[in-house]
């Protein structure tokens, strides 16, 4: 995604998106807050360092599904051809954060533990 966005940037290859295609970015949101809703419901004893990852992995696809609204809305609605690759970019940052974070987090590079919703017990 990341390689596809810098060429695409880089070209200056335009694109040209549709409407529907922001509908599918908010589908994905809508399904990623379902995923996370079902998530944050879970029973207290599936609550570990597994469960803990998922709902980072989960909350990172959010942030990308809000980004991915952003680009495809700018580039569908606003003329603006280039910014869903200046998206993809954002979202392969953001993907790339949350991964270091997450093994960080689970390989001991930390003062606390980790709680099952990614925040640090005191």
């Amino acid at each position: 995604m990341g390689y596809e966005a810098i060429q695409k940037i880089l070209n200056q290859e335009t694109q040209t998106l549709f409407g529907w295609t922001v509908a599918i970015a908010i589908f994905s949101l809508l399904m990623n807050l379902w995923q996370l809703r079902i998530h944050f419901n879970a029973p207290e004893k599936h609550r570990n360092i597994t469960h803990w990852g998922q709902a980072l992995h989960i909350m990172t696809d959010i942030a990308g599904s809000l980004i991915a609204i952003a680009g495809t809305a700018a580039a569908a609605f606003l003329g603006l051809p280039i910014a869903d690759a200046w998206a993809a970019i954002t979202i392969v940052v953001i993907i790339w954060w949350r991964m270091v974070y997450g093994a960080c987090q689970a390989f001991g590079h930390q003062t606390t533990a980790p709680d099952h919703h990614g925040s640090h017990r005191h």
